[in-house]
């Protein structure tokens, strides 16, 4: 028996992810536009910290088509420590990492559609029938 099922319960599932999709970009954009200035902020703690990028992407695996994914995040280690060791945390990283604020630049892998903030697993069984 095949697990594709009918060509209706395709379209449908077609209709709910584009859906999905449409939120996610929607949220995303909604919640990037709204910390806007709290990015510029950190941008600028970070900067005057430690020179350096402001962000950073850590490889995080492999998504279902292939892809790899790579999650942006705020810098919150320095480009080198006291004796040469990359990995030193900053005093603004320490504060990101404490306020989990260094993860808020996920919403550009939200974006890219690498993430995503709703998912079919935590929609009500009904939308899904």
């Amino acid at each position: 028996m095949s697990d594709q099922g009918t060509g209706a319960e395709t379209s449908r599932r077609d209709r709910v992810d584009l859906l999905l999709r449409i939120g996610d970009i929607v949220i995303a954009c909604a919640l990037g536009l709204l910390t806007l200035p709290l990015f510029a902020l950190i941008a600028l703690a970070i900067r005057v910290e430690n020179s350096g990028p402001v962000f950073c992407s850590r490889p995080r695996g492999l998504l279902p088509d292939g892809r790899r994914v790579s999650l942006v995040r705020f810098r919150t280690t320095s480009d080198t420590g006291p004796t040469g060791y990359r990995g030193f945390e900053t005093h603004v990283g320490s504060l990101l990492r404490y306020t989990r604020i260094e993860h808020l630049p996920q919403l550009i892998n939200v974006l890219r559609g690498d993430l995503t903030l709703t998912g079919a697993d935590r929609l009500p069984p009904f939308l899904l029938d």
